[in-house]
């Protein structure tokens, strides 16, 4: 039984990609679930979370690892690595160039004052949320978060501020903004001898 319809171009690959295993980004592009994925680890990625540096796909810490660099150097050796090198053509020579006609001046002026599409070479462009991590004040992304009480941390920075102890959004105490195990702050209360003056937020576990 034939299946009648338009079928997209995987943006990655240029083969069809049909409903069923298609992603769609929110720029219209079309990409197989299998060609969804970072040029450097092959990771597969979200379309609420990715980078492109023109027709590539990253994750984000080989995208940022990418962004740190040059631009003009070695992103560009990158991305030359990454793409396939095309044969270069052989130079014509002047007996067998065909003779082109003369241009029409004002086909040219209208061309001139056309804008200039930008390089996507160059162009970065990262999708998803920005928000900044209450400890270290750094953008932290969706991979990375642990959200509490409507503010977000790195996963690396939710940890006791006294011994640098795990913690979990479902066991902590925190005073004065500042994040603590439950031992450490039974020790910071014996100092201070005042719940009072301490911000309590342990769900879980209450402190005798």
């Amino acid at each position: 039984m034939a299946f009648l319809g338009a079928h997209a171009r995987c943006k990655s690959c240029g083969k069809r990609v049909f409903f069923t295993e298609q992603i769609k980004t929110p720029e219209g592009d079309a990409y197989h679930r299998g060609c969804f994925r970072c040029n450097q680890c092959r990771k597969n990625l979200e379309v609420d979370n990715y980078a492109s540096v023109g027709v590539l796909l990253y994750c984000k810490p080989h995208f940022e690892q990418l962004s740190s660099k040059s631009p003009s150097t070695e992103a560009l050796a990158d991305l030359d690595q990454a793409v396939p090198p095309t044969e270069i053509p052989k130079p014509i020579l002047e007996e067998e160039r065909p003779a082109t006609p003369p241009r029409n001046p004002a086909i040219l002026k209208l061309q001139s004052d056309l804008p200039k599409a930008p390089n996507k070479a160059t162009s970065f462009k990262f999708i998803g949320t920005q928000e900044k991590c209450v400890t270290c004040s750094k953008t932290v992304y969706p991979l990375e978060k642990v959200s509490v009480e409507g503010s977000s941390y790195h996963k690396s920075c939710f940890k006791c501020l006294q011994g640098g102890c795990s913690i979990s959004p479902a066991n902590y105490a925190a005073m004065e903004g500042r994040l603590y195990c439950k031992h450490h702050f039974k020790q910071l209360f014996k100092e201070k001898g005042n719940y009072s003056q301490l911000l309590v937020k342990l769900p879980s576990a209450r402190i005798p």
